[in-house]
């Protein structure tokens, strides 16, 4: 049975390579975004009091390369805050205290 011919334009071993290509480009930019953006979830679900402190310097260890960029880049300290400030729970809010009527009101 006779082989089918590729068109002289096509190239399939180029083809699959500029897949490959695009995807280590793909990863080299989503890896260092996903890790930037990791730290808000993990604001969101660290709780001292549940996790336990034993965490606290894998924690640093993980986020201070990070940490380190958000030192030494103009304006990122700001960026960083507010992303940060988005996924923090809020404190809650107490609510008021209902004080009886008084009897036979």
């Amino acid at each position: 049975m006779p082989q089918a011919e590729w068109p002289m334009t096509e190239n399939p071993k180029g083809r699959g390579g500029r897949l490959v290509v695009a995807l280590i480009v793909a990863v080299l930019v989503l890896l260092p975004v996903l890790y930037a953006l990791s730290i808000g979830p993990a604001v969101a679900i660290y709780n001292p009091k549940t996790i336990g402190q034993s965490w606290d310097p894998a924690l640093e260890a993980f986020y201070a390369p990070l940490m380190w960029c958000v030192e030494r880049v103009p304006g990122a300290n700001h960026i960083f805050d507010r992303y940060v400030s988005l996924w923090k729970t809020p404190p809650p809010v107490p609510r008021p205290v209902a004080t009886p009527a008084p009897y036979g009101s």
